[in-house]
């Protein structure tokens, strides 16, 4: 439990950032439009 605590508050390179920002706002348009409709 703890090491994978630890490993997933590594940090991340600028890239791996930029996807996972990336992700989270396709998946929060995916919910606007959910939302709207």
């Amino acid at each position: 439990m703890l090491p994978k605590l630890l490993y997933s508050l590594d940090p991340m390179t600028p890239q791996q950032l930029d996807d996972r920002s990336q992700q989270i706002i396709e998946i929060l348009a995916l919910y606007e439009n959910i939302e709207i409709v």
